[in-house]
């Protein structure tokens, strides 16, 4: 018998679930991003014990049919790639058509969608990567999702868990990452039945930075635009007073994906020259557009 054989479907998922589902904020991410992409401008998502006992996301998006339900949680199942050329000039937020299936491979899983022109919803429940019997639902339009028992079944990876605190914080500056991306999009966290973050819907850029780093800070910031052809910079830098050895938020924005970039906090920080200390970091937000390709 030969030594090579191909993996089990639940194993390769499980596989798959290390690159995409690292913790509660992965998930977070992963759901959000698919709202987005539904065309949500509402979305609540509510935690318990910081996402590791449960975590649910709630959307106002254009929902989806009963077998749409099914697919989503196939493994390669995405309604936004379709060729090869897709892939250089990416648009949506989640694409990879890995993220409901890995999520469903690593914990139980249950799924509510309704579309405008459905008179009910349909759920459906994956428990370690097995679909079962779909039920009907009363709801409005739009996906909730509810994510239960993460990494219950690969207990090695449980144990690199952090506390509910810690975790907690990593989806509060998630959200307010995607918020300063998003900001027409209502975003709501609750934690333990306790509201955490709840952003209405903004028309400009400022009123969202007041939101998420506070209006004290928001006022003693440089202000800047580079528009330029097909690229656009724009940002809020805190002046040389808010610094701080550590603590301060500062936030990337390409395309409107939140993202983490070393060379720009550089960029940010070498532009301060000594009016900064050393260790010192100023808060700031920036946003850069650019063509997808």
């Amino acid at each position: 018998m030969g030594k090579i054989a191909i993996l089990p479907e639940f194993v390769a998922n499980q596989i798959a679930a290390g690159e995409v589902v690292e913790r509660p904020a992965s998930v977070v991410k992963e759901l959000v991003d698919n709202a987005l992409d539904a065309g949500a401008d509402e979305i609540e998502v509510i935690l318990e014990s910081g996402g590791i006992d449960r975590i649910e996301v709630r959307d106002n998006g254009e929902g989806m049919s009963l077998d749409d339900l099914k697919m989503s949680v196939a493994r390669h199942g995405t309604s936004k790639i379709k060729t090869i050329e897709d892939l250089q000039r990416i648009v949506s937020m989640g694409f990879r058509g890995e993220a409901l299936a890995s999520i469903s491979s690593v914990s139980k899983l249950t799924l509510r969608s309704k579309r405008e022109e459905d008179t009910t919803g349909n759920q459906i429940e994956v428990s370690n990567g097995k679909v079962g019997e779909s039920t009907i639902v009363g709801m409005p339009r739009g996906t909730v999702i509810i994510v239960k028992e993460l990494f219950e079944s690969v207990p090695a990876r449980k144990k690199f868990l952090k506390t509910p605190a810690t975790e907690l914080r990593q989806i509060i500056r998630l959200i307010n990452h995607l918020s300063l991306a998003w900001p027409q999009i209502e975003f709501k966290l609750i934690n333990n039945g306790r509201e955490m973050l709840n952003y209405n819907k903004r028309v400009n850029l400022e009123d969202r930075v007041i939101d998420v780093i506070g209006k004290e800070i928001a006022s003693q910031s440089f202000k800047g635009i580079y528009d330029h052809a097909h690229w656009k910079i724009e940002g809020q830098v805190g002046k040389p007073q808010t610094g701080s050895e550590k603590g301060s938020e500062q936030f990337l924005i390409v395309n409107k994906r939140p993202v983490s970039d070393r060379m720009v906090m550089g960029a940010v920080k070498n532009a301060m020259g000594s009016l900064l200390p050393p260790r010192y970091q100023v808060p700031w937000v920036m946003w850069i557009t650019m063509p997808a390709e």
